[in-house]
């Protein structure tokens, strides 16, 4: 009884120590958020019409964000590989005496881990709560706030509707930022962010649903074409 009392106790005590340890890397994520938040105006192109009919190319837009935030991440590198170390080896711990307190219920954990994971295709290789903390959260507020109908409203369904499909949905002006609360720039910014790690095209498909919703609403002509070609 004494040994099972020490190792909860002791357990307990590791996964308050990595709960702290998952604070500090989730702080400096947004304070990196925060100043591309605050850089991202600078990044759009400062010609506001065509030049010979074409297009500012949203290309250049990324790859000049994507630039400024291996930077910005570069000057945290080396907080971020020491705190992610030392989550690693809490976890390896917190495993091990989780398995010698109820080997039964660390492996059950470990099945809930991967089905949970298997019903967000949007997250595959995530863990959902991580999802949900950081981006999933930013994005479940923007798609809330694009179900409404104010200005700030139109800025965010601009926003969500352009990673489906740019090109018949309608580009996102990134001067928009300047029409919309900083909480609401920075959900933005993270979720930009969050894409812009991806090594491959990720899709919001869990929620598409929610996007028909937006398309009918704030692209009706859009979507009446897609349902007549249905």
């Amino acid at each position: 009884m004494t040994a099972g009392l020490d190792t909860r106790s002791r357990l307990s005590r590791l996964e308050e120590a990595r709960r702290q340890t998952q604070r500090q890397l989730d702080l400096i994520d947004r304070q990196i958020i925060r100043r591309m938040t605050a850089v991202i105006p600078k990044l759009a192109p400062r010609q506001t019409t065509y030049r010979r009919g074409k297009p500012p190319d949203p290309g250049a837009f990324l790859e000049r964000y994507r630039a400024q935030l291996a930077a910005l991440t570069a000057e945290r590198q080396p907080e971020i590989d020491a705190l992610s170390r030392r989550l690693s080896r809490q976890d390896r711990l917190i495993e091990a005496l989780r398995e010698r307190d109820n080997p039964v219920s660390a492996l059950a954990a470990s099945d809930m881990r991967f089905t949970a994971r298997s019903r967000y295709g949007i997250v595959a290789a995530m863990e959902v709560d991580e999802w949900m903390i950081g981006p999933g959260a930013a994005f479940e507020r923007l798609l809330k706030l694009a179900q409404s109908d104010t200005h700030q409203s139109r800025r965010a369904a601009n926003f969500l509707l352009v990673w489906g499909n740019a090109d018949s949905l309608g580009a996102f002006d990134p001067a928009d930022l300047f029409g919309v609360d900083s909480a609401i720039a920075a959900d933005m910014a993270t979720v930009f962010t969050w894409l812009a790690g991806q090594g491959t095209a990720v899709y919001p498909t869990e929620y598409r649903a929610q996007i028909e919703k937006l398309i009918a609403d704030w692209r009706p002509d859009v979507g009446a074409k897609a349902k007549a070609e249905g």
